[in-house]
């Protein structure tokens, strides 16, 4: 089969997708699979309580957790922050708001008290979900605008200082009808934050269908499945999607409470995992092998690169697709299992399905086929905007076009293959972490004129981050030292966020614009690490 009798084969199966029906919510969704598959395994925790759901079991919870938001004065639009790990209680907190038209606010629970007052004020949210864990978090809660009896403490069996407290046998005493919401898939479901070249995270306002028609359509990329690993947080798009998937094929979901490299093999094979995403590092590590056989039906990659492709599907004992999309597009560009052609060419794939894609030039004309330019969007289920921020919302779009900030080129036979990341951001373990919010604050410094965030390559991370420093005239490296840098940004910043290479530069390249010229700074030596101040390891390299 060649490649052009391929994209037509996935096209009639786009076809087919986008006929069929889409589930009004999660919580719709859930409770479908619930009265058909009231026995079949939901959820299961792989790391800490190792709790283990059915559907029924799980549909139950959703309700008693709608039920007691409810009574605690959550309703139809009410934002609810959710700061938590993943756990059984993110995933029932969700769901039943979903049941009840409130909007779930991810936040990320590594973030400081700053950087969570920007969250709760920019999404209005008017309750805050946190873990018993981190009330520290929110020592000074009347900072943070919401009443003491708005925030809600996981794990907490009795009343605190602090908060309402929710644990599983509280949640067994609600027998409350809770007012469970209609069925307006476009209506809005969540805000999650993403970070881009314009500095600090942006609230991604997301309807229902985003969260269904991701589930719909990522389920048809490959085989079925019996469980799904999740890995990534629940919090963020990476954790929702996968999410989407289990609901969607009644799938286990196998629940960890973060991401590992070393016993990654390891979690594999002794959960029989057949859906999971694949880390880069894992595929670029030469002695990585599965002991005893491959439970997995297939998985999905993200820039994996190409020359590792065929190696990793040999190791791993199964199909390796690519999957492009964004917090605000949902799943954009797939490559289907039976597209094998393709394997190792380092496409990722053709428009999902309710996705058309154009790639155009600076002045936003279409671009000829080959020819490299911006990826822009359009389709149902994608964000609405940015919650309260007009003008950002305005500018993400080009006459319903979305801008991707990625280049892309087309090949012959429609396939798509991504050029670079046009975006200012730094990927890290991953997390999306803003170069500009990171000059922004670092040039707060006493003693900094110029700042640039680079990222610099890292085997085990992905990505580590760079600062170079131009210094005020009269300013000394020991006034702004690597230490004074790094210590200004804690209590700033979140842990995942701190720079780890810190060098100091007399002048930045410029463009004719006599703007910094990044691409430049970053061809000026084949390995960035050189004539920096490693903070990890406490040495100039």
């Amino acid at each position: 089969m060649t490649p052009r009798d391929e994209v037509e084969l996935i096209e009639a199966g786009r076809r087919a997708i986008e006929s069929g029906s889409l589930s009004a919510s999660l919580g719709e969704l859930l409770r479908l699979q619930a009265d058909k598959y009231p026995q079949r395994a939901a959820l299961r925790e792989i790391d800490g309580q190792s709790r283990t759901l059915t559907y029924r079991d799980l549909d139950g919870l959703v309700w008693r957790v709608a039920a007691l938001l409810s009574s605690f004065g959550v309703h139809r639009g009410t934002h609810v922050a959710i700061a938590l790990p993943n756990c059984v209680e993110i995933i029932a907190i969700w769901i039943a708001l979903s049941r009840l038209g409130a909007v779930a606010v991810g936040v990320n629970p590594g973030l400081t008290e700053k950087e969570l007052e920007y969250i709760l004020g920019t999404s209005d949210s008017e309750f805050l979900v946190l873990g018993e864990g981190r009330i520290d978090w929110v020592s000074d809660w009347k900072a943070f605008r919401l009443p003491s009896e708005r925030i809600i403490v996981v794990g907490a069996s009795v009343s605190q200082d602090i908060g309402r407290p929710f644990d599983a046998n509280l949640v067994e005493q609600i027998y409350r009808e809770p007012q469970l919401y209609g069925s307006d898939i476009d209506a809005p479901a969540s805000i999650l934050y993403t970070s881009g070249s314009s500095g600090r995270p942006k609230p991604a306002m997301l309807p229902h269908r985003w969260h269904t028609m991701m589930g719909h359509v990522r389920s048809l990329q490959g085989p079925g499945i019996e469980n799904v690993l999740i890995e990534n947080p629940i919090y963020y798009m990476g954790g929702q999607w996968r999410l989407a998937i289990a609901l969607t094929q009644a799938a286990c979901v196998l629940v960890a409470s973060k991401p590992t490299l070393n016993h990654f093999a390891q979690r594999i094979t002794s959960h029989g995992v057949q859906f999971s995403s694949l880390p880069n590092l894992i595929a670029k590590r030469p002695n990585f092998a599965l002991d005893g056989g491959s439970p997995l039906r297939w998985m999905a990659s993200c820039a994996l690169p190409k020359e590792l492709h065929t190696e990793a599907e040999r190791k791993l004992g199964a199909p390796i697709r690519e999957i492009y999309g964004s917090t605000e597009m949902g799943s954009t560009i797939v490559m289907p299992t039976q597209a094998t052609t393709m394997v190792g060419s380092g496409s990722v794939g053709l428009p999902a399905a309710f996705r058309s894609c154009r790639i155009v030039d600076a002045l936003g004309k279409e671009v000829s086929q080959g020819d490299v330019g911006e990826l822009q969007v359009r389709g149902p289920g994608m964000l609405s905007g940015y919650y309260n921020s007009p003008e950002a919302s305005t500018d993400a779009f080009d006459d319903g076009w979305f801008k991707t900030g990625d280049l892309f080129r087309q090949d012959s036979d429609g396939y798509y293959f991504w050029v670079a990341r046009a975006k200012d951001v730094i990927r890290r373990s991953n997390e999306n972490i803003s170069a500009t919010e990171l000059e922004e604050e670092v040039g707060k410094l006493a003693g900094v004129l110029e700042v640039v965030a680079l990222p610099v390559p890292d085997d085990y991370r992905g990505e580590e981050v760079k600062l170079y420093i131009r210094l005020q005239p009269g300013a000394s490296t020991r006034d702004v030292s690597p230490q004074v840098i790094l210590d200004h940004c804690r209590g700033r910043l979140a842990a995942y966020k701190l720079p780890r290479y810190i060098e100091y530069i007399d002048e930045f390249p410029l463009t004719v614009s006599l703007k910094i010229s990044k691409p430049e700074l970053k061809r000026a030596k084949a390995d960035l690490r050189v004539g920096s101040f490693d903070l990890s390891e406490n040495l100039w390299r």
